[in-house]
């Protein structure tokens, strides 16, 4: 299986993947962009594949952004 491309329906999150060994091992990155403003962050990932029973994997994402003291 091809990891074939990936986005974020956040535009706030931007996603890349690389192939570690194409076809096997991929790395995803997934950054915030800068000035992200603080508070509660969702979205979802689409991961493309060229796998034709799975073309298509969504993962769902949820996060805090902000500065904490702890």
């Amino acid at each position: 299986m091809r990891v074939t491309g990936i986005s974020s329906n956040n535009t706030s999150v931007v996603a890349a993947v690389d192939p570690v060994k194409t076809g096997k091992e991929y790395k995803i990155s997934v950054q915030l962009r800068p000035n992200t403003p603080d508070g509660v962050l969702r979205g979802m990932l689409a991961i493309k594949t060229d796998d034709p029973h799975q073309q298509d994997v969504q993962i769902p994402f949820y996060g805090i952004v902000g500065s904490f003291k702890g």
